[in-house]
């Protein structure tokens, strides 16, 4: 649905869902499935409207995915940490990079 542009048909369907299943009873959980739909019913999702605009992403030509994000920080952590290398911390070594 998001991928293609149906934000707000998505937001009423979890919230269909959400009041379907009814509110998260005393002593639930935090990561129970009922407080998680409720909260990205009627916060996450309808809070992230605008950024969830993915037609309008991908016509600019922006990436949507993590992928790109985390190529990155991948060749960040090759190039400052090198391959085989590691930090010492305590012990009887001395603390710093090798």
């Amino acid at each position: 649905m998001l991928w293609e542009g149906k934000r707000d048909k998505l937001i009423a369907d979890i919230q269909k869902l959400s009041e379907h299943l009814g509110p998260a009873t005393d002593g639930e959980p935090e990561g129970s499935p009922r407080k998680v739909l409720r909260q990205n019913a009627y916060s996450y999702f309808p809070n992230n409207r605008d950024a969830i605009d993915y037609p309008a992403f991908r016509s600019r030509g922006w990436p949507i995915g993590s992928g790109v994000v985390e190529a990155g920080v991948k060749q960040f952590a090759v190039r400052m940490k090198g391959s085989e290398k590691f930090w010492n911390i305590g012990g009887d070594t001395e603390t710093g990079a090798e």
